[in-house]
């Protein structure tokens, strides 16, 4: 356990967990959405409470020693349960260390009534570092379900400008999502084959072809790092979506800031807010669990058209 200064000297924990011991993982919400993390560590999905279904499946990344064809197994490692993230680190069979985090993006309200709030999006960060004492060549693939948990069709594209998948809707609804990385991949795929992303061979270089129609699209990057020993790498994935068609996600997308600013503005807020009106009492586990029971409300806080409520997590 690590305890952080919030407030007049009050404490919040942030909680350092085997990743063989995580029953469950955490549930980070904004306003306009909420994502579900596994207890493995990858993301679940991310819920819009305004359109009462899931806009995206999982996010799963898989690592390859790119010569050999080799599969990076992931060792032992821990995940930091922060207020505002989950963080997860660990080391793969190659010596490259992996520190992986996800949050949402979500920023203090404004207006009069706290009602102009962040547009949605999802933030899952990696951070690479070869702390071996020879060279890698690393592939990995990230696999998103672009489908949701819509029954209709989505029609599928890959913009070369923005690396990133977008996803619309075919029938009744008008749901768009963006699935973008913040580097250029090396090769990406959409697919309608769900054991793709869990092969047992090393896929190597993808179509760059998307399906087009398909009603179980997944959008799969392909990203390579060269790491000499001591050097890194650093990538990000970015989920955002409008439930008013594609010109209108393709405008969020546009306005969204990096992972590092969008991480910085949500800590911000989460800081700002346990900081109001702590809980002083004789016992310390007493006013930890007030600043925690504060923390979870803001994760669960949602912005509904009747106003604010929460998600029943």
């Amino acid at each position: 356990m690590i305890a952080k200064v919030s407030g007049p000297g009050q404490e919040i924990s942030q909680y350092e967990i085997s990743d063989r011991e995580m029953p469950v993982g955490s549930t980070l919400g904004a306003p306009k959405a909420t994502l579900i993390i596994k207890a493995t560590g990858a993301l679940e999905k991310v819920f819009s409470p305004e359109a009462g279904v899931d806009i995206f499946g999982s996010l799963v990344l898989h690592h390859w020693e790119k010569r050999s064809g080799i599969p990076l197994v992931p060792q032992p490692g821990q995940f930091l349960i922060k207020p505002f993230a989950q963080e997860h680190l660990f080391e793969l069979t190659d010596r490259v260390t992996v520190h992986e985090r996800i949050f949402m993006l979500s920023g203090e309200p404004q207006g009069a009534d706290n009602d102009d709030v962040d547009p949605p999006a999802a933030y899952y960060t990696v951070y690479l570092k070869n702390d071996g004492t020879e060279t890698v060549e690393l592939a990995t693939y990230a696999s998103i379900r672009l489908h949701g948990g819509f029954a209709q069709p989505v029609s599928t594209s890959y913009d070369e400008s923005l690396n990133a998948f977008i996803a619309v809707d075919c029938e009744k609804s008008n749901v768009a999502r963006i699935a973008a990385c913040s580097k250029k991949p090396t090769s990406y795929e959409v697919t309608d084959d769900a054991a793709k992303p869990s092969a047992f061979h090393f896929p190597g270089n993808l179509s760059n072809e998307t399906e087009g129609r398909t009603e179980a699209a997944i959008g799969i990057f392909h990203l390579e790092h060269r790491l000499r020993p001591g050097d890194s790498a650093e990538f990000s994935f970015t989920l955002t979506f409008s439930l008013d068609g594609e010109a209108a996600v393709r405008k969020t997308f546009a306005v969204l800031q990096d992972a590092s600013e969008a991480l910085d503005r949500t800590q911000r807020h989460y800081d700002a807010t346990l900081s109001r009106a702590t809980l002083i009492t004789p016992s310390p586990g007493v006013n930890r669990g007030a600043l925690w029971a504060k923390a979870n409300m803001l994760r669960c806080e949602q912005l509904a058209e009747q106003g604010w409520c929460f998600v029943n997590d």
